[in-house]
């Protein structure tokens, strides 16, 4: 009797999770005009992401909280010095900011193109353009990953001061 009195269950269309990266490439492409205010907000974001380095506050978080460099620390001072003309200070802070910024704004560019031509930051690696920036960025952080850990036995100048 308690199945009669249940009501009809309602079918819903499936949507898919933002992760479900198979499901994302089965969809259909959203019109242009909304896929232009995706990319724009993407770009938004991005543009949000880089404020702190935009307004000159340099102090890193995990530095803040650990008292020890990570393998980014010396970046963003690496690259206000760049941008102020200081090249030799700025290889010495960190050798690899350039090539990370690069990656860095590599990894903007395709987000942001990448929705604009598929609807969807989250599959990047689908153009040419994507996979060469993840190939890219992989190559360049790990070789930071590199230098740090060479850095924490006294190498290449030893570990970058953080104050």
């Amino acid at each position: 009797m308690a199945a009669e009195n249940t009501p009809p269950a309602m079918h819903t269309p499936a949507i898919p999770s933002m992760w479900d990266l198979d499901e994302l490439e089965r969809m259909p492409t959203p019109p242009l005009g909304r896929r232009a205010l995706r990319a724009s907000a993407v770009a938004a974001a991005w543009g949000l992401a880089i404020l702190p380095v935009a307004m000159g506050w340099q102090r890193c978080a995990v530095a803040m909280l650990l008292h020890r460099p990570c393998p980014g620390c010396g970046m963003t001072r690496a690259i206000l010095l760049l941008v102020g003309g200081h090249v030799e200070a700025s290889l010495r802070m960190h050798a690899l900011a350039v090539p990370a910024l690069l990656m860095g704004v590599f990894l903007m560019l395709a987000t942001v193109w990448t929705t604009l031509v598929l609807g969807t930051p989250l599959i990047p690696y689908r153009g040419l353009l994507g996979r060469m920036v993840l190939a890219g960025m992989a190559l360049v952080y790990g070789a930071t990953l590199v230098l740090w850990i060479a850095r924490c036995f006294g190498y290449f100048g030893g570990p970058v001061p953080v104050y």
